[in-house]
């Protein structure tokens, strides 16, 4: 799993995490849970964009200023004793005094995995969703940052569901879909009566879209094919076809010699890009090796070129393979038992069991903690009790979460409290965390009670 320190970041001192698949962070106001995330966000969005363009070199200051600080809303949050440190599947990168950016201050180098990696949907759905619920919100000019692209990508999402095409919030009753005649969101009350999503109350605007995306990134991404602009087509074309010619040039040039690799590789062009099923080595080996000569058709050359013995590189790099899902404070505006079924609702959307989607969670919510102790809880159930307690409980099966791919970090000064998780040796929330919340309002509650 990916690795993240900083240091003298905002308010936070040091901070080092090993990144699971299930990763929550928990504090006070202003104890940095965000600016956590954020560098999670940036770093999930980077690997991805620098594997989509093959190129590592234009990380530079401006890139830095314009698509991870002035993008996040981090000005000021640096000073010459900042530093960062990340290594993931595809990228490590070292970034320190991001305010004068003096020699050496960005090192970015590629992992093992730089071109073998599959894909990742990422996406940061940031606390201010309820936002979305303005009138006129999608004319407003804003700075090209997380919550202007958060909202365009809303203006996406939401046609998905239009039509017979509906989804039930956290089964309480209450309906959302989008209504294209009226170009309005709309939720359907469990009366029957629908409002536009404007009218709805502060809890729905802010449960609303937060399901409305997970279901969208962990389920419809996956069942449907996206349209794609030309654009983006383009674009994953130029990425495979500098995958190929690095690559593949690389194969032929060990078997044959590097005057072999660069005639079959010097005239190669991304509009005539051609996939075919098959395995490429033994295939352009073979044929090479049968009819000695190299002045084949071009696309025929294709043939070879663009296959993969697992997996057509077209797909594997056009379509996601997993959704990097980070979500601040999911309790927003809501009542305790409405945050307990939006964990359960989350957990049961992400596929953890095959090792594919990864969440990170900002919260101030012990209620947030409670629900995903019990999914933890009852993962960790004996075979011959499984049955009773899905019986016995409200936590649905497909919500049930093995703590070893969870992660519980607790923010205190600009630290990590104690420089680990707060779970036991089984994953569990320790139960002392729970006690420490609750002691001061209990005190206060026994003391008030001797004086009535």
């Amino acid at each position: 799993m990916a690795k993240l320190s900083i240091k003298n970041i905002g308010p936070l001192k040091e901070i080092n995490i090993e990144l699971n698949r299930v990763n929550v962070l928990i504090g006070p106001q202003s104890s940095g849970k965000s600016t956590v995330a954020k560098l999670i966000s940036f770093f999930n969005w980077l690997e991805k964009d620098c594997v989509l363009h093959q190129d590592i070199d234009r990380i530079n200051r401006q890139f830095l200023e314009e698509k991870f600080i002035s993008y996040y809303n981090l000005q000021g949050y640096f000073s010459s004793l900042s530093e960062i440190y990340y290594e993931g599947d595809t990228l490590i990168v070292k970034l320190r005094d991001l305010v004068e950016f003096s020699a050496g201050s960005i090192k970015v180098q590629k992992a093992d995995k730089f071109s073998k990696v599959e894909l990742s949907k990422n996406a940061y759905i940031p606390s201010e969703r309820n936002m979305l619920a303005l009138p006129g919100i999608f004319s407003i000019k804003m700075p090209p940052n997380y919550l202007l692209e958060f909202i365009d990508d809303w203006q996406e999402i939401r046609q998905k569901y239009s039509g017979d095409t509906q989804l039930s919030l956290l089964n309480l009753g209450d309906t959302y879909f989008f209504n294209e005649k009226e170009n309005v969101d709309k939720i359907i009350l469990k009366d029957g009566k629908d409002i536009s999503f404007s009218q709805a109350s502060s809890g729905l605007q802010s449960v609303t879209p937060l399901c409305v995306c997970i279901d969208y990134l962990t389920q419809w991404i996956y069942a449907n094919e996206e349209n794609r602009s030309a654009e983006e087509r383009k674009r994953y074309r130029d990425m495979i076809h500098s995958i190929v010619t690095t690559d593949y040039q690389k194969l032929i040039a060990d078997n044959f010699g590097e005057d072999v690799a660069k005639k079959l590789t010097e005239n190669l062009t991304p509009d005539t890009v051609k996939t075919l099923n098959g395995n490429f080595e033994e295939s352009l080996i073979d044929y090479v090796k049968i009819h000695g000569k190299l002045d084949l058709p071009l696309e025929y050359l294709y043939l070879f070129f663009l296959t993969d013995p697992k997996n057509r590189l077209q797909y594997r790099f056009t379509y996601p393979s997993a959704t990097n899902l980070v979500v601040e404070e999911p309790e927003q505006n809501l009542f305790p038992e409405t945050q307990v079924r939006l964990v359960y609702y989350i957990l049961s959307k992400l596929e953890h069991r095959i090792e594919r989607d990864s969440l990170v969670l900002t919260t101030h919510s012990p209620y947030i903690l409670y629900a995903l102790n019990n999914c933890m809880m009852a993962a960790l159930a004996d075979d011959e009790n499984r049955e009773l307690v899905e019986q016995m409980t409200n936590v649905p099966k497909e919500a049930w979460i093995n703590p070893k791919i969870v992660s519980v970090w607790e923010l205190d000064n600009g630290k990590i409290r104690e420089n680990k998780t707060i779970q036991d040796n089984r994953g569990l929330i320790r139960g002392n965390y729970f006690d420490r919340i609750m002691r001061n309002v209990m005190a206060d509650f026994n003391n008030i009670a001797n004086f009535i």
